[in-house]
């Protein structure tokens, strides 16, 4: 059961890595491009699309060192890695809570990995997620100098609402920094609540390394630790009262871990700041008043023309419900529930990071970044109460039987939701095809990885569209479209290229992608259309051109250039050869 459940619930984020290298996001060209200059020792680089680079690349990088892995499969199918140390981060927890609370046998811990899997990954969790929308006539609720923005969940909502899900869904199969943060997360939030029942060095320790490499993956995650952590240390403290000496302890060895994780920021000093942090860290541009997004609001509550606010809906209403009566708990019984007291902590703390923008105030983290979080506390708070009705409950009447009665309710429901799959799970829409082939063509990365191993180092040069320069870079050589049809005839004796082999990319579809990067895909259908003429042309007077690998999307021709780079060698050889005779007469004279 435990295996069934772990490869059902990755399997949603894992496929796209299996079955296809194309970048799931434009980060990830900027990735390759690291991973090159990590090889060449070089750590700040202004050329990289965005020149700071921390942990996250820096775990992979090490990979691909030790290991030897080229970067397109790595990165592709990195997220078989965090997905999995998150699940078995989320297990754990989930053990140590039903531990805490009794020691009967449990398939808590399983259902809450399902929980989670099943929220993000069908299309019915959007009615526990809910979202956000940027309105310009929300509900307002005075309370004195307090406002609250509000606006009730509305059908034609779903929508918008579906595409937030979605995207949180898709950033979670794509190898990105945010993402593989919030998978060590779950080990931080248990480390920290580990450190405060025991009030041991120890964990203290463990608690400062957690820490320091979840902000080295991601410094953002800062903010997530911020208003979820510190909940749970003031309910600690209203519990079991202040202990000021462990208190200032904790805080020496907090800011030691995220000092050291956050050693990379030292590249601002050479940068400056990025121009905007983005949906990452909105409420950072709306402080520093640059870009002015849409989602920017005042950081005092006025009215407002138009505001991005999250929509709650029952279930989140229920979600907070719960929230406090584990709180409750926690407090009436402080020796077995208390932990039930830190996880309503903890909810209530993602739900401020969810609601932040609600009073008038920037955006903490786009909505996209926080469904995780409130998967999250759906899937631990779920499987506790499944834990309370169906095993320490039954568990009174009947005994060992329980465990069985739970094996089957797990069972039915893997296989309920096997044959809702089609129609509800994102893996089979075609928004998903759709998606993943939304940057560039899906067989490209596969021959650039063959030509990697194929080919020498620096003796071939690719022509393509601008994807393909990040993968190559380190290995090989890169021209755009645009710039080798501007420079080079085929009605030329010579391509003078100087590679003993130029590889031409062919887009038979060309994309039509809309969103980051999106001008290097500008005039996209004329470059292919231009760059076909020119292999026509070239082909008619040139007999060293053959098409290597051809499908009803892409057609790449390879070009053996080494004639040229005989005579280049000749040349360069006469040209050094008369500058020494040279150098003879000057001396004779």
């Amino acid at each position: 059961m435990l295996v069934a459940v772990f490869l059902f619930s990755s399997l949603p984020f894992i496929y796209r890595g299996l079955v296809s290298w194309v970048e799931g996001s434009p980060d990830i060209s900027q990735f390759y491009y690291w991973f090159n200059l990590l090889k060449k020792n070089v750590i700040i680089d202004r050329t990289a699309g965005a020149p700071y680079m921390w942990g996250g690349p820096m775990i992979l990088h090490s990979i691909n060192t030790l290991l030897n892995i080229d970067p397109i499969p790595l990165v592709n199918l990195a997220p078989i890695f965090y997905i999995g140390i998150f699940f078995l981060g989320l297990y754990i927890f989930v053990s140590y809570i039903c531990k805490k609370i009794s020691h009967i046998p449990t398939f808590s811990p399983l259902l809450a990995v399902l929980i989670f899997s099943t929220i993000m990954s069908y299309k019915f969790g959007v009615y526990l997620l809910s979202g956000s929308i940027t309105t310009t006539d929300p509900m307002i609720f005075s309370f004195g100098p307090l406002k609250i923005y509000y606006k009730p969940f509305l059908p034609q909502f779903l929508t918008n609402f579906l595409n937030q899900q979605f995207t949180s869904f898709w950033r979670l199969t794509v190898y990105l920094e945010e993402e593989h943060a919030f998978a060590f997360f779950i080990y931080t939030l248990y480390i920290f609540i580990r450190t405060l029942e025991t009030r041991r060095n120890i964990y203290l320790f463990l608690f400062s390394i957690s820490l320091g490499i979840l902000l080295s993956i991601h410094a953002a995650y800062g903010i997530i630790v911020i208003f979820t952590l510190i909940p749970i240390l003031l309910y600690s403290f209203f519990v079991d009262g202040i202990d000021l000496r462990f208190l200032f302890k904790g805080i020496k060895w907090a800011f030691m871990g995220g000092f050291l994780g956050i050693t990379w920021i030292v590249q601002l000093f050479i940068y400056g700041l990025p121009p905007i942090f983005g949906k990452a860290l909105p409420f950072l541009d709306v402080l520093l008043n640059r870009n002015k997004p849409k989602v920017a609001v005042s950081f005092k509550p006025i009215d407002l023309y138009a505001v991005t606010i999250s929509v709650p809906n029952l279930s989140i209403l229920l979600l907070f419900g719960n929230s406090l009566l584990f709180s409750i708990l926690g407090l009436l019984d402080k020796r077995k529930l208390k932990i039930l007291g830190y996880v309503g902590a903890f909810t209530i703390g993602v739900l401020t990071i969810h609601f932040f923008s609600n009073f008038g105030f920037p955006p903490l983290s786009a909505k996209t970044r926080v469904n995780n979080l409130l998967a999250l506390c759906y899937s631990i708070q779920l499987s506790i109460i499944y834990f309370f009705i169906f095993e320490l409950s039954l568990y009174k009447f009947l005994k060992k039987l329980h465990y069985y009665f739970s094996f089957t309710i797990i069972s039915l429901l893997l296989i309920f939701l096997i044959y809702i799959s089609p129609s509800e799970s994102y893996l089979f829409s075609p928004n998903y095809k759709k998606t993943m082939t939304s940057i560039e063509q899906e067989d490209f990365p596969v021959i650039v990885y063959k030509i990697r191993r194929e080919f020498q180092p620096f003796t071939y040069t690719i022509v393509s569209n601008v994807q393909q320069f990040a993968q190559v870079v380190g290995k090989g050589f890169h021209m755009n479209i645009f710039t080798f049809l501007l420079n080079y005839s085929p009605y030329d004796r010579y391509l003078r290229i100087p590679t003993d082999y130029v590889i031409l990319f062919v887009e038979n579809i060309p994309k039509n992608y809309m969103g980051l990067g999106e001008f290097w895909f500008r005039w996209r259908i004329d470059q292919n259309l231009a760059l076909k003429t020119w292999i026509i042309e070239y082909a008619k007077h040139h007999k060293n051109i053959k098409l290597w690998f051809s499908n009803d999307r892409v057609e790449v021709y390879i070009i053996d250039n080494r004639s040229y780079t005989k005579l280049l060698k000749k040349e360069k050889a006469h040209a050094l050869g008369l500058l020494k005779f040279r150098k003879k007469v000057d001396t004779l004279k």
